[in-house]
């Protein structure tokens, strides 16, 4: 028989997920860097830096592990969750991505590793729609490379 769910009310997702919040903002790393110019040129300072959530440290937070974590965001009623729990965590996984997608918007996160996390792509796609001419400008000179 399967272990029941952890949560029966999405109050309680919720308040535990602003408590999550509270304590990435308490615990924050420091980066290591060097002063640059003044009179303390070369000296290393500690720079203090926030952690972004992410759906890693909710469920270590949450004592919970991502499997769960995917079971109450895409709940079946098969699984026995409740709609109101599937939309707080809805709204937890959205509220993560939004400030991960903001903070790489302001240079605060690497874009490419919250790109990846949240798996958005940039797609460039080039159609020739004349395969027969060939038109290449260099230096203001333009060479036409017809067949």
């Amino acid at each position: 028989m399967a272990r029941p769910f952890k949560f029966k009310h999405p109050d309680e997702v919720w308040k535990l997920y602003q408590n999550y919040l509270k304590h990435i903002a308490n615990t924050p790393m420091y980066r290591n860097e060097l002063i640059k110019s003044g009179e303390r040129a070369g000296e290393q300072i500690a720079v203090r830096v926030d952690v972004p959530p992410n759906i890693w440290g909710f469920c270590l937070f949450a004592n919970i592990n991502r499997q769960t974590y995917y079971k109450y965001l895409n709940g079946r009623e098969e699984d026995n969750i409740k709609k109101e729990l599937t939309d707080i965590f809805t709204r937890v996984d959205d509220d993560i991505k939004q400030k991960q997608i903001t903070g790489a918007t302001v240079n605060l996160y690497n874009a490419n590793i919250v790109a990846r996390l949240n798996a958005l792509k940039d797609v460039q796609q080039i159609e020739n729609t004349n395969q027969d001419v060939i038109n290449i400008i260099i230096n203001g000179t333009k060479s036409d490379l017809s067949d």
